[in-house]
């Protein structure tokens, strides 16, 4: 299931949102219930703790469950699945990552140091750090808008020379020149870009905006009105699969 060193990710992947109770506690039992919609979708694959995931407000014990459920239930469905190790402390970031060997995901997600932006040699620190302790495990690098580093093309490619097992990075894409460049400095790379698509009532506005506290005031609200099964898979399979949060890895 873990991609190959050599081989790009591609297709369309799905991301796992991150559902809370009403007494802001993960709600588990839909968690699971997500995933088994997820897994069942056709994707390409999945991957946990991006934004929608709230990487940023989970304890580590609440992170260490979150990620065995899902290597569960993407191993069950035989589906390929990366799994995010960002955290603002870059210390425990690299501390997930040897973590995730036993749990040997498809590739792991990190976003660079951000409690301020990393000079040169730090990045240079922090990378080759990371590549040291993927082993087998492919690296994608997170760098979206709100980062206070941005990285450029130029960059990533420097960065790919410090670390062989960056396949690929999740970016919000740019203009046809954007492209072409990519193309031109990382011609055997994936860029993971958001499609967007919108739900008839707006709830995939809401879900890509606001601060985290609004998205789980939102999305909790809308799972508790759900009266069946049948209205919560669709909430899942609109909103979690193909409405607030999709991600398709270009050529």
């Amino acid at each position: 299931m873990t991609l190959s060193l050599h081989t790009k990710p591609q297709g369309i992947w799905g991301t796992i949102l991150l559902p809370i109770t009403e007494h802001d506690q993960i709600d588990w039992g839909a968690l699971a219930q997500e995933l088994d919609v997820l897994t069942a979708s056709g994707l390409a694959g999945i991957y946990a703790n991006g934004t929608a995931g709230e990487f940023h407000n989970q304890t580590e014990a609440e992170y260490e469950q979150l990620v065995s459920l899902v290597a569960q239930k993407a191993r069950a469905a035989g589906m390929p699945f990366q799994i995010g190790i960002s955290n603002t402390n870059p210390r425990i970031a690299l501390d997930r990552l040897r973590r995730l060997q036993s749990i040997d995901p498809s590739a792991a997600q990190f976003t660079l140091p951000d409690w301020w932006a990393p000079s040169a040699p730090e990045l240079e620190n922090f990378v080759t750090g990371l590549q040291a302790a993927a082993g087998d495990i492919p690296l994608i690098l997170y760098n979206p808008p709100q980062a206070k580093l941005r990285l450029s093309l130029a960059q990533i490619a420097q960065l790919r020379l410090l670390a062989p097992n960056l396949l690929g990075a999740k970016l919000p894409g740019g203009d046809a020149d954007w492209y072409a460049e990519r193309r031109r400095l990382l011609p055997d790379f994936s860029v993971f870009v958001p499609i967007r698509m919108w739900l008839a009532w707006g709830l995939a506005v809401h879900c890509t905006t606001g601060n985290s506290v609004q998205r789980r005031q939102i999305l909790r609200r809308n799972w508790s009105a759900a009266s069946s099964n049948s209205w919560r898979n669709m909430f899942c399979r609109w909103s979690a699969v193909t409405g607030c949060r999709i991600r398709r890895w270009t050529k």
